[in-house]
């Protein structure tokens, strides 16, 4: 049994939120569903604010965060001679 939640939300937080849902494929309801589930879901309402890390992405989430990167800017290219070792040039 579903039941109806009703949110007022300010124009710019809707849009900021209809944005991230739009990056990762979904409608805002379906956004704010996830989130809620999530924090229902975790210890104590434990990492709200960051879906990420704190339980494994099924399949097909997975395979939406890929979709969702693919979208994003392109990077530009590493250098033909990048190594592991410039990764950590900084640590000794």
């Amino acid at each position: 049994m579903m039941s109806e939640v009703v949110v007022q939300l300010s124009l710019d937080i809707e849009r900021k939120l209809r944005e991230k849902a739009g990056r990762n494929g979904q409608t805002l309801e379906a956004y704010l569903e996830q989130l809620a589930r999530h924090d229902a879901e975790s210890p104590n309402g434990a990492g709200t604010s960051d879906l990420s890390g704190t339980s494994p992405l099924s399949d097909e989430e997975f395979d939406q965060a890929l979709d969702a990167l693919s979208e994003g800017r392109s990077l530009p290219p590493l250098p033909a001679d990048f190594s592991r070792s410039d990764i950590y040039a900084d640590h000794d």
